[in-house]
């Protein structure tokens, strides 16, 4: 009868540590704007935004972006979510990459130019390389992002909205 009341505790001790398990967000100072990293229940993660690149005024977000991830006790970046491709959303994805592993990218599309802009400037260039090496997805609202154990679905993409 004693094994059973400590195999009955036991269960109940597991399952309890597994219910602990929660959803964190960690918002990244990236000068002037903001990068977040959201880790599942199940350990899965999705950065949203890369920050700035290096400049001559500037350090690149890299550095606290992988600092927060290792922090965090992750070893890659499951999910990318780029929300579009100025400057200090974009980042330095590249560089990114070559300090932390990342499974998959997810972004609107292809670069659309402003009227008279340029087609493709560098930094997207960069980006689109590393975006097709490492595995790509153009999302439309309505699609869903599959970080496990949470529901992400995307409102907006590509200047469109959810219908409901």
């Amino acid at each position: 009868m004693k094994s059973l009341a400590i195999a009955v505790l036991g269960s109940l001790f597991v399952s309890t540590l597994q219910a602990a398990k929660t959803l964190d967000f960690y918002t990244i100072d990236v000068e002037g704007g903001k990068s977040v990293l959201v880790v599942s229940p199940s350990g899965e993660s999705l950065l949203f935004d890369a920050g700035w690149p290096e400049s001559a005024a500037r350090q690149a977000s890299v550095e606290r972006i992988v600092e927060t991830v290792k922090a965090a006790g992750l070893k890659q970046i499951d999910y990318l979510v780029i929300s579009h491709f100025d400057v200090d959303h974009l980042g330095d994805v590249p560089q990114l990459v070559s300090k932390i592993p990342v499974r998959r990218i997810y972004d609107h599309g292809d670069f659309q130019p402003a009227p008279g802009g340029d087609p493709a400037p560098l930094r997207f260039k960069t980006y689109d390389e590393v975006r097709h090496r490492i595995g790509h997805t153009a999302l439309k609202p309505g699609d869903r992002i599959p970080l496990k154990g949470v529901n992400v679905e995307v409102v907006a993409a590509g200047g469109k909205f959810i219908d409901k």
